[in-house]
């Protein structure tokens, strides 16, 4: 019985092509939520942190559950390293969002 050549190169080539583009989605994706949930930790940390003065003993507290929260939604990433300041937080820029509302404006009218 002779098997046509271009099942053969199918699965060769065409299936472990589709199955690494797939691999690659997903890695790329878990990374992703990976980068997001450090974000999202950090500028609670950051809220905090300028919320509430802390000191040292509350700081060390506070980061051992951030990196504990961390371990466990986390997929591929190792690194929980965390440290309690403000530089999370995106200050505002008030006349930058002024000037845009005032744009917005005048574009509507």
């Amino acid at each position: 019985m002779w098997i046509r050549a271009s099942y053969t190169v199918e699965n060769a080539v065409i299936v472990p092509v589709f199955s690494m583009i797939i691999i690659l989605i997903i890695s790329f994706t878990c990374n992703i939520h990976d980068e997001i949930i450090k974000e999202n930790v950090m500028s609670q940390i950051g809220i905090e942190n300028e919320l509430s003065e802390m000191n040292s003993d509350r700081r060390n507290d506070f980061e051992k559950i951030a990196e504990e929260y961390l371990k466990e939604r986390c997929i591929f990433s190792h690194n929980y390293k965390v440290k309690v300041d403000d530089s999370a937080i995106k200050k505002s820029q008030p006349e930058k969002s002024i000037r845009i509302m005032r744009a917005i404006i005048e574009a509507v009218n």
